[in-house]
């Protein structure tokens, strides 16, 4: 036989044999999507994923196990009504197989049980990043003017936070000032996901005179250091702290006092506010949980370390609704208030640590002291550099993006007829 014909033949054979394995692998995986039965869980308002999930059979040691796992990746205790989970059981006996959290379109949470054990996986579609420039000018206030050029609410928000820290809008905010900001979208088969992140802010005014800020972001998504940063790394933290109640009424304030259960004369770190038991706690500003744990008369307690340093201390809780380490923003649900420890009815104690001293929280406001400092200084230049390098490449739009929008015209007209 020809060799060069016997070698054809062998790598034909080859070929045939592979494509029947692939087929087989296909065959095989086709076959287990179809032994497999999906269901839908919506979490309804009042409920929770473990009643869910006791509706659908699993027994309750299952379910403690199954969501163990997956609150060492997701922070279960944030899921919020109609929250999508989809469930995949075994087709004839039943048995669990996956589960699926659908925190978005793009991004999902599964735990797999195979051979007696939990095995998670992080999945994150991949999507399409766009830059864009949005600029203009002044004729009313800054949310408006961004609201005219269609600028969505939550980066509304990120500009105003980050040039708040630096301008007192009330009072230096003209018309005629200038902005401009830099947002980073995500699409997904064409389709605008959320997400969007502010990436630079510039703004000038003949009072406010000249703020430009850029976005520093560690690898790690929920690092308290992410967000808005003078070029020499000071951070554009806002001077406001929310507050940890959504109503307040303060029945004893922070200093001496004499202790209602021990009748001795002690320093009262914090303050306390009237509220119902079950009240949502909210963090005052962006952090890292330092505690979410019993803390001695202090009861069922949440710390949070904040970029400026300072810790804020939630007491006395009902339920923790955080777990330490985990990454806060400012209004995350910390725990709901209570009367745990030393109490004597419910009310949410609410203190603030300032290098390991207790301060009077009404006296405090967080301040733009923090600095990046070594190696994330080295990294912010160079992410400075880059956005930099994204806005020189940004192809020219037609349109003039300084052209006022029907809106602001009108503004402006009727602005000059009342002056």
């Amino acid at each position: 036989m020809n060799f060069k014909k016997y070698i054809n033949i062998v790598l034909l054979s080859l070929l045939l044999l592979l494509g029947s394995c692939s087929d087989k692998e296909s065959t095989a995986k086709d076959k287990e999507q179809e032994e497999l039965i999906k269901k839908e869980i919506r979490i309804p308002a009042g409920s929770s994923l473990y009643s869910e999930l006791e509706g659908i059979g699993l027994t309750v040691p299952f379910i403690v196990e199954l969501i163990t796992a997956l609150s060492n990746d997701v922070d279960v205790a944030s899921i919020k009504p109609n929250s999508l989970f989809e469930v995949y059981l075994e087709a004839n006996t039943n048995e669990f197989k996956k589960i699926s959290y659908v925190e978005s379109p793009i991004v999902s949470h599964q735990v797999r049980y195979e051979h007696g054990e939990f095995h998670y996986e992080f999945v994150e579609l991949e999507t399409e990043k766009r830059v864009r420039i949005i600029e203009g000018f002044l004729y009313g206030t800054l949310s408006q003017a961004l609201s005219d050029k269609g600028v969505e609410l939550a980066i509304r928000n990120q500009v105003n936070h980050a040039l708040s820290s630096k301008i007192n809008f009330n009072r230096q905010a003209q018309k005629g000032d200038y902005f401009k900001i830099i947002a980073e979208e995500q699409y997904y088969l064409n389709d605008k996901m959320p997400g969007t992140k502010l990436l630079y802010v510039y703004y000038s005014g003949k009072a406010a005179g000249k703020v430009e800020g850029y976005r520093y972001q560690e690898t790690d998504s929920k690092s308290a250091y992410n967000g808005m940063y003078l070029e020499n790394g000071t951070a554009m933290l806002s001077s406001a702290l929310r507050l940890p109640l959504d109503r307040v009424q303060i029945t004893s304030r922070f200093g001496y006092r004499i202790h209602p259960i021990s009748r001795r004369k002690k320093l009262h770190t914090g303050i306390d506010y009237r509220a119902k038991r079950g009240t949502p706690v909210y963090a005052i500003a962006q952090g890292i949980v330092v505690r979410a744990s019993w803390n001695g008369g202090f009861g069922k307690s949440v710390e949070v370390r904040h970029p400026d340093g300072i810790i804020s201390q939630y007491a006395h809780l009902d339920r923790i609704n955080v777990r330490h380490g985990q990454s806060v923003k400012a209004g995350t649900i910390v725990g709901a208030v209570g009367s745990t420890g030393y109490s004597t009815g419910p009310h949410l104690h609410f203190g603030i640590r300032q290098n390991n001293k207790w301060v009077n929280p009404q006296n405090y406001k967080m301040t733009s002291a923090t600095k990046l400092e070594k190696a994330r200084m080295q990294a912010f230049k160079k992410q400075i550099e880059e956005i930099k390098q994204k806005i020189d490449s940004l192809p020219t739009d037609d349109s003039d993006p300084l052209e006022m929008t029907t809106l602001e015209r009108y503004r402006r007209e009727n602005s000059k007829k009342r002056n």
